[in-house]
């Protein structure tokens, strides 16, 4: 089995929503990738960070934390997202007038995509199965892997895509199987599959297809048999006849010299 990892890169996907005081934000982050985020306020006596509803305070440069502050603004990193740090993040800003205004950030965390096929080369005419799976906690939306051919899509009745999705842990795995019968156009191009709502969210795999041997061709290389066959023939009679020539040539030299002696 043939296993291609993860060719992507951060990907952020943003709404902004406004909720009276406060602004409510969705983000898509790849795991294993840092995320920042920010918050800003107009002259601010503090600036607080808390996780889910206010149950875990942040602390600036833990080890998971590192927070960055500047006269009207804190940016709060979390290092190497895993699924576990998906939740609701609120910046909470205390002023002078008494008046809180909050950030709200609801982290989504989606990754570790892999593809992957039945065998590293197939046969012409054979079936090949290939597997792409994505994992995510939560998303917003409805996800859909989509598969390519050297960048064009195999959404037609020559393949059939199934998606199944079942439960790892506290997070979901999405994935998508795609049959497709192999054939020489096949070989040599690169299979993709990618997440549709993120395209930098991909993988790819090279096809590898052992070509058949068609009848034309076994026909067009037994007639190349027969020729070279005739041609090696004909080569070694005409070799014969010119040696039988030469010696019945010789023959007749010998005899008419012994005529001259005996006379």
């Amino acid at each position: 089995m043939t296993r291609a990892g993860i060719n992507g890169s951060l990907l952020i996907c943003i709404t902004l929503i406004q909720m009276g005081l406060a602004n409510e934000i969705v983000l898509h982050a790849i795991i294993n990738t840092d995320q920042s985020l920010t918050c800003h306020g107009d002259n601010p006596l503090s600036l607080v960070w808390t996780l889910n509803n206010g149950t875990k305070l942040l602390r600036s440069h833990s080890n998971k934390y590192t927070q960055k502050e500047g006269n009207t603004q804190s940016i709060l990193t979390i290092k190497k997202v895993g699924f576990e740090d998906a939740g609701v993040y609120k910046c909470t800003v205390y002023r002078e007038t008494g008046v809180a205004l909050g950030t709200q950030y609801n982290l989504y965390v989606l990754g570790n995509l892999t593809l992957s096929t039945d065998r590293n080369v197939t046969n012409e005419g054979s079936n090949l199965t290939a597997d792409c799976c994505i994992q995510f906690n939560a998303h917003s939306n409805d996800m859909r892997l989509r598969w390519l051919i050297n960048g064009e899509s195999k959404d037609n009745a020559q393949t059939l895509p199934q998606e199944t999705l079942t439960t790892i842990d506290n997070h979901k795995e999405m994935c998508s199987r795609l049959m497709l019968k192999a054939n020489r156009q096949h070989d040599g191009k690169s299979l993709w599959c990618r997440v549709e709502e993120y395209p930098s969210l991909n993988s790819s795999v090279t096809l590898q297809v052992q070509i058949s041997e068609t009848p034309s061709d076994s026909g067009n290389k037994e007639l190349i048999m027969i020729v070279i066959g005739g041609c090696i023939i004909t080569i070694v009679i005409l070799f014969a006849a010119l040696a039988w020539k030469i010696s019945k040539s010789g023959r007749t030299e010998s005899h008419y010299q012994l005529s001259m002696v005996a006379t």
